[in-house]
């Protein structure tokens, strides 16, 4: 569900950086299985990447040709999407951050390009550390709307998989128990964040808010998009740090899985709904939304710099290819 990095500069937030090339060598290598509902269990071991000018992996079209999207059943309400990412962070994971100060994690990221419009990115967070007086918070989440976790708490799901949720509607009479109280952005954009356990399903964290992210809105999902930058309506996806991966060791993280919907979505709140889009149990339509992207790892064979089409199983574009920087593992736990 990935995709390379020139949203960096077409990005109004983003700051500028170069864009990246998807130079890699991937390998395959075995460990214990244990977390996952469902094989093939795959994931991204990004504890050897090459950290050197703008590392990043994600989604790319297999021959740069912009493959169209199927966004049949989508839906078109701009302000209704479902973003999940399970992830797996390292004992050294965004360690050893400065005193008093914000220090940003990874971000997942999407990117909408379309005719008559600059980038309108969504994103989500994972693991932006907050220290101060020796004491650190941490965040999982966007814009305004995060769930956040102590230090000790951050220590007790190291080295153990978690789901961050990001889901968001136009209404908060969408989400059950709602917690956020009334719209007081203008903007009608009802949000929920969860940091769940995914081997248990249960909830770690979460949080209830209205997004006050006004550069995000103007998508039109009626238009037909597709991967890469090879038309004027486009789409790209990313893991990303804008800079050094390896400072903080923010490169000792796996992606196990990731899925994404957007024009219409449902309520994490519902454990039963919310385990089809966690971990390697993933599900191409959950109560009737169907995903723009989602991605489990798969096998695959090393071609041009990219592992070759890893991702089919959630690509509604056709032939997708996974794009990462040298370094990067895909690691089979069967």
């Amino acid at each position: 569900m990935f995709g390379l990095a020139r949203a960096a500069q077409t990005a109004s937030w983003w700051g500028g950086d170069a864009p990246a090339k998807a130079t890699t060598t991937v390998s395959i290598t075995t460990a214990d299985p244990d977390f996952f509902m469902v094989a093939p269990r795959y994931y991204a071991d990004l504890s050897a990447m090459d950290t050197s000018g703008f590392p990043n992996l994600g989604f790319v079209p297999a021959t740069f040709n912009g493959q169209q999207f199927d966004q049949t059943g989508m839906g078109t309400n701009e302000r209704m999407s479902v973003q999940a990412v399970t992830l797996r962070m390292g004992s050294s994971y965004m360690t050893n951050v400065p005193a008093n100060a914000y220090t940003p994690g990874i971000i997942d990221y999407y990117i909408f390009e379309q005719t008559g419009g600059a980038s309108w990115p969504r994103n989500l967070t994972l693991g932006n550390a907050s220290e101060f007086a020796g004491d650190t918070n941490w965040t999982f989440g966007s814009n305004n709307v995060n769930a956040y976790i102590s230090d000790s708490q951050m220590d007790q799901i190291r080295n153990t998989w978690v789901t961050a949720i990001l889901a968001t509607s136009d209404t908060s009479t969408d989400f059950a128990n709602w917690s956020g109280g009334t719209d007081d952005t203008g903007l009608g954009w009802a949000t929920r964040v969860q940091l769940v356990n995914t081997a248990t399903n249960t909830v770690i964290a979460q949080s209830d808010g209205w997004l006050n992210a006004s550069f995000a809105l103007g998508i039109d999902l009626t238009q037909q998009y597709t991967v890469g930058y090879n038309s004027s309506n486009y789409f790209v996806n990313s893991f990303q740090y804008s800079n050094d991966w390896g400072l903080y060791n923010r490169k000792d993280v796996n992606f196990a899985s990731a899925w994404y919907a957007i024009g219409s979505m449902f309520d994490p709140g519902d454990a039963v709904l919310r385990s089809q889009v966690m971990g390697s149990a993933m599900s191409a339509a959950v109560n009737g939304v169907q995903p723009l992207v989602w991605y489990m790892g798969t096998a695959g064979g090393v071609s041009a710099g990219s592992l070759e089409s890893p991702i089919p199983l959630g690509s509604r574009a056709g032939s997708i290819s996974w794009g990462a920087t040298t370094g990067i593992e895909f690691v089979n736990t069967n």
